[in-house]
């Protein structure tokens, strides 16, 4: 088998300087929970995990949906971080109208479990 030695052209990535409306870009948005995470802990769980976790979300703008979740501070307990994790992953935030579907923001949040 032999092997073709073309010259390629480069490629670039197509621009998305229009994606968002320039109007909706850099102001300040507060969201508020649709539906708040709900963690539920048993006894010795409570007694053994840290009373904050700090997480990063990637939150869909349009929708409010919650795509990814990061722990950025842990509980202590590997069990229970990933309790948090599908707890966050389950709720929702209020979605941002006027954007793209395609836009997403990051969103840091700190659960209180005690």
């Amino acid at each position: 088998m032999q092997q073709l030695l073309q010259p390629q052209p480069e490629y670039h990535l197509p621009s998305l300087k229009d994606a968002v409306n320039p109007k909706l870009l850099h102001q300040h948005y507060e969201v508020t929970w649709i539906a708040e995470p709900k963690v539920d802990l048993t006894s010795k769980e409570y007694a053994q995990v840290k009373p904050k976790v700090k997480v990063k979300m990637t939150v869909i703008a349009i929708k409010g949906y919650i795509g990814k979740v990061d722990l950025l501070e842990s509980s202590g307990l590997k069990s229970v971080d990933e309790k948090i994790k599908k707890a966050v992953l389950i709720s929702s935030v209020q979605p941002l109208k006027g954007f793209d579907p395609n836009v997403v923001y990051e969103l840091e949040h700190v659960i209180d479990l005690k």
